[in-house]
Protein backbone atom coordinates (compact mmCIF):
# COMPACT_ATOMS: atom_id res chain seq x y z
CA UNK A 1 0.00 0.00 0.00
CA UNK A 2 1.28 3.45 -0.90
CA UNK A 3 2.26 5.57 2.11
CA UNK A 4 -0.18 8.44 1.30
CA UNK A 5 -3.11 5.99 1.14
CA UNK A 6 -1.98 4.35 4.37
CA UNK A 7 -1.66 7.72 6.05
CA UNK A 8 -5.19 8.67 4.96
CA UNK A 9 -6.55 5.42 6.42
CA UNK A 10 -4.68 5.97 9.68
CA UNK A 11 -5.98 9.54 9.98
CA UNK A 12 -9.53 8.38 9.29
CA UNK A 13 -9.18 5.69 11.96
CA UNK A 14 -7.82 8.20 14.48
CA UNK A 15 -10.59 10.70 13.78
CA UNK A 16 -13.23 7.99 14.23
CA UNK A 17 -11.76 6.80 17.50
CA UNK A 18 -10.86 10.23 18.86
CA UNK A 19 -13.33 12.81 17.52
CA UNK A 20 -12.20 15.32 20.19
CA UNK A 21 -8.50 14.68 19.54
CA UNK A 22 -6.02 12.20 20.97
CA UNK A 23 -5.43 12.56 24.72
CA UNK A 24 -1.73 12.94 25.58
CA UNK A 25 -1.78 9.70 27.60
CA UNK A 26 -2.70 7.76 24.44
CA UNK A 27 0.15 9.00 22.19
CA UNK A 28 2.66 6.26 23.04
CA UNK A 29 0.26 3.30 22.71
CA UNK A 30 -1.08 4.64 19.41
CA UNK A 31 2.40 5.16 17.99
CA UNK A 32 3.30 1.61 19.00
CA UNK A 33 0.27 0.33 17.08
CA UNK A 34 1.17 2.35 14.00
CA UNK A 35 4.73 1.08 13.71
CA UNK A 36 5.72 0.13 10.19
CA UNK A 37 5.40 -3.65 9.80
CA UNK A 38 8.28 -4.09 7.37
CA UNK A 39 9.92 -2.43 4.42
CA UNK A 40 8.60 -2.95 0.90
CA UNK A 41 10.82 -4.51 -1.76
CA UNK A 42 11.14 -1.06 -3.38
CA UNK A 43 12.29 0.45 -0.08
CA UNK A 44 14.81 -2.37 0.38
CA UNK A 45 16.16 -1.65 -3.13
CA UNK A 46 16.52 2.06 -2.34
CA UNK A 47 18.36 1.35 0.92
CA UNK A 48 20.65 -1.17 -0.79
CA UNK A 49 21.43 1.38 -3.52
CA UNK A 50 22.28 3.96 -0.87
CA UNK A 51 24.60 1.53 0.94
CA UNK A 52 26.34 0.53 -2.29
CA UNK A 53 26.80 4.19 -3.30
CA UNK A 54 28.19 5.11 0.12
CA UNK A 55 30.65 2.24 -0.03
CA UNK A 56 31.71 3.16 -3.58
CA UNK A 57 32.08 6.88 -2.72
CA UNK A 58 34.19 6.04 0.33
CA UNK A 59 36.41 4.03 -2.03
CA UNK A 60 36.88 1.29 0.55
CA UNK A 61 36.96 -2.41 -0.04
CA UNK A 62 35.31 -3.36 3.24
CA UNK A 63 32.13 -5.29 3.89
CA UNK A 64 29.01 -3.35 4.73
CA UNK A 65 28.37 -3.70 8.46
CA UNK A 66 25.18 -4.38 10.33
CA UNK A 67 25.59 -0.95 11.93
CA UNK A 68 25.79 0.75 8.50
CA UNK A 69 22.73 -1.23 7.45
CA UNK A 70 20.75 -0.20 10.53
CA UNK A 71 21.77 3.44 10.10
CA UNK A 72 20.68 3.41 6.44
CA UNK A 73 17.30 1.90 7.34
CA UNK A 74 16.84 4.40 10.17
CA UNK A 75 17.65 7.34 7.87
CA UNK A 76 15.13 6.06 5.35
CA UNK A 77 12.26 5.18 7.73
CA UNK A 78 13.02 7.49 10.65
CA UNK A 79 12.34 4.45 12.84
CA UNK A 80 14.55 1.85 14.48
CA UNK A 81 14.98 -1.06 12.07
CA UNK A 82 13.67 -4.51 12.78
CA UNK A 83 16.02 -7.48 12.64
CA UNK A 84 13.91 -8.81 9.77
CA UNK A 85 14.46 -5.66 7.69
CA UNK A 86 18.21 -5.73 8.41
CA UNK A 87 18.32 -9.35 7.25
CA UNK A 88 16.38 -8.50 4.06
CA UNK A 89 18.77 -5.64 3.23
CA UNK A 90 21.80 -7.83 3.86
CA UNK A 91 20.41 -10.64 1.71
CA UNK A 92 19.77 -8.17 -1.12
CA UNK A 93 23.34 -6.86 -0.75
CA UNK A 94 24.62 -10.43 -1.07
CA UNK A 95 22.52 -10.89 -4.22
CA UNK A 96 24.36 -7.87 -5.67
CA UNK A 97 27.75 -9.27 -4.67
CA UNK A 98 28.33 -6.91 -1.72
CA UNK A 99 29.66 -8.67 1.39
CA UNK A 100 28.58 -7.80 4.89
CA UNK A 101 30.62 -7.77 8.08
CA UNK A 102 31.16 -11.38 9.14
CA UNK A 103 31.60 -10.28 12.78
CA UNK A 104 27.93 -9.36 12.85
CA UNK A 105 26.21 -12.04 10.73
CA UNK A 106 22.60 -12.25 9.70
CA UNK A 107 20.52 -13.75 12.50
Amino acid sequence: MERPALLARVLHWLRQGYPEGVPPMDYSPILALLRNESLTDEEIDQIVSRLIQQNALADVDEPISVIDTKVAITHYTEELPSDEDVKRVQLRLLEHGWPFDEKSPIR
